[in-house]
């Protein structure tokens, strides 16, 4: 048996159960759990089942195992009453196991049955049965630290209480067990959480970090991100972002938060040229924000590469392209910088074309603009074969009457198709 429970139950005496004599099971019970175990050789299979002996309730627990010489072994929990230490290893053994199936009706009305005779013990509603059993034992006889941590609801760090070093064997509240205040557990109350408290060096960060910003952590659950965050922030003596904080709280696996570390890196580079990513993107838009931002970082990195094949394009094709009025300008970008720009300010995928603008000589994309006002977006087009596939202003909305009919004139003037399908689609819409 693990030493520090050895010394728990020593500590906490409580009677074990072994002579107190408990009827048995009927013979249809018991001739039922033999038939359904012999269904699932391969696993260890629990059956349960609540009792009552006099005016004492008890959970009889049987485990159907074929390694057994009798192929199955009795297990009681009563209230006020320990397993023999001999029982209880074998018990948690069992626990521990991962070749365990339970008869899931029985589990479940017992379930109800201890949860009405035993408010007091605060059992949840794990998702693990073990978990169940776990506390249902703990809470139910004396067992210091295993019963206090239990009854508050702080089931992550009881369960792992063995492998936490040096805590307080007898402390009589989770603050004096573990050192750290009460928020700051029941926001470590999870399999990061506890796995993080087992050294003294962290709980003492803990506290630390809890009296820090408790405001911020504010009794939600810490996650690894988080954790993370905090203590390298303060190590470095810098400031913690609460949206930032916030942000890891959502990232659920190591891939979420390397992904995003990746992309905050292109960002800041990014960011000169196209401000629009999302600096926190939601979990379902971390991964296409990121094939944004990467693919932007590439089109940086090859700047001047782009930019040339562009001005070798527009030398080639600003005759053919350029237009102006008294009132419009029309003319290709000559740089990646412009693309980009536009794309920033017309709010529209115009990113995902800046190799075609550059390298494809079938696909040209053209800035429409007010005489006058040359910097600042209006409308912005896509040729492609001779046709205009798309003009569109800000937010992919459609010009005006008047924009439209320069955009006519213009087809005109250069020989450019412009569908039908498109120009009615411009008539169908609300005018500016």
């Amino acid at each position: 048996m693990d030493f520090q429970r050895s010394i728990d139950r020593i500590l906490y005496q409580s009677d074990d159960n072994s002579d107190v004599f408990y009827p048995s099971i009927c013979e249809d019970d018991f001739a039922n759990m033999a038939i359904e175990s012999a269904a699932n050789r391969s696993y260890v299979m629990f059956f349960m089942y609540f009792r009552s002996l006099g005016e004492q309730d008890y959970l009889d627990i049987y485990v159907w195992d074929n390694m057994l010489p009798e192929c199955y072994k009795r297990f009681v929990i009563q209230e006020g009453y320990a397993l023999s230490e001999g029982d209880e290893e074998i018990f948690l053994e069992y626990l521990h196991r991962g070749d365990i199936l339970v008869e899931d009706v029985s589990y479940r009305c017992c379930v109800r049955r201890i949860r009405r005779e035993y408010p007091e013990i605060h059992l949840q509603d794990y998702a693990d049965w073990r978990q169940t059993l776990l506390h249902v034992y703990y809470t139910l006889h004396r067992t210091g630290p295993y019963e206090i941590l239990y009854k508050a609801n702080l089931n992550f760090l009881a369960v792992r209480l063995e492998n936490i070093n040096e805590y307080n064997l007898i402390g009589s509240s989770p603050e004096r067990i573990l050192g750290v205040q009460l928020g700051m557990l029941r926001a470590m109350n999870s399999l990061f959480g506890s796995e993080t408290l087992e050294t003294v060096e962290n709980r003492e960060w803990a506290g630390y970090l809890y009296a820090r910003y408790h405001n911020l952590i504010h009794g939600s659950v810490v996650n690894k991100y988080q954790w993370k965050y905090l203590v390298e922030q303060e190590e470095c003596g810098n400031i913690v972002e609460k949206q930032k904080y916030l942000f890891l709280g959502k990232i659920a696996s190591d891939e979420e938060y390397y992904t995003y570390l990746k992309y905050a890196e292109q960002k800041d580079v990014v960011d000169s040229y196209y401000s629009l990513l999302p600096k926190f993107p939601e979990e379902r838009e971390l991964y296409e924000s990121f094939e944004v931002c990467d693919m932007l970082e590439w089109y940086i990195e090859h700047e001047w590469g782009i930019d040339k094949r562009l001005c070798d394009k527009v030398s080639r094709y600003q005759d053919k392209y350029f237009y102006e009025t008294s009132e419009y300008i029309v003319y290709m970008p000559a740089s990646l910088r412009e693309l980009l720009n536009e794309a920033e300010n017309q709010h529209n995928c115009l990113y995902q074309y800046v190799l075609d603008a550059a390298c494809d000589d079938e696909i040209f994309i053209l800035f429409v603009r007010e005489r006058g006002k040359e910097k600042d977006s209006l409308i912005t087009v896509e040729v492609q074969d001779g046709m205009i596939n798309q003009a569109y202003k800000a937010y992919n909305r459609n010009p005006n009457e008047k924009e439209r009919g320069f955009l006519e004139e213009y087809a005109a003037i250069k020989k450019l198709v412009l569908p039908t399908n498109i120009y009615f689609d411009w008539f169908d819409v609300d005018e500016d």
